[in-house]
């Protein structure tokens, strides 16, 4: 199995919206003013994605920003470097993903 975390430092997700932002067409702020873009889909995607491969999208709890978890069932020893422990994830804009 593999897990990939995703970590943000922005303004996080109210626990009381925890379970609603992976419903179709939900976002959490409407306002033009936030620069935020899209149809809320994207997490109901992701998540449903995952399942039909037997792994999960997950919000888990973080002190600062949103932190998600995706799980991934993957064949072991296959030698491929994505799949080993520990993996630097090429081309992350964000350095933090890589340490």
């Amino acid at each position: 199995m593999i897990t990939i975390t995703i970590e943000d430092k922005g303004p996080g997700i109210p626990a009381a919206e925890a379970t609603s932002i992976f419903e179709p067409f939900t976002r959490l702020s409407d306002r033009l003013v936030d620069g935020v873009t899209g149809t809320g889909i994207g997490l109901t995607i992701s998540r449903e994605l995952a399942r039909r491969q037997n792994g999960d999208l997950v919000l888990s709890s973080s002190e600062i920003g949103a932190t998600f978890k995706l799980t991934l069932h993957a064949p072991s020893n296959t030698g491929d470097p994505l799949l080993t422990k520990g993996s630097t994830i090429k081309g992350a804009k964000d350095e933090s993903l890589n340490s």
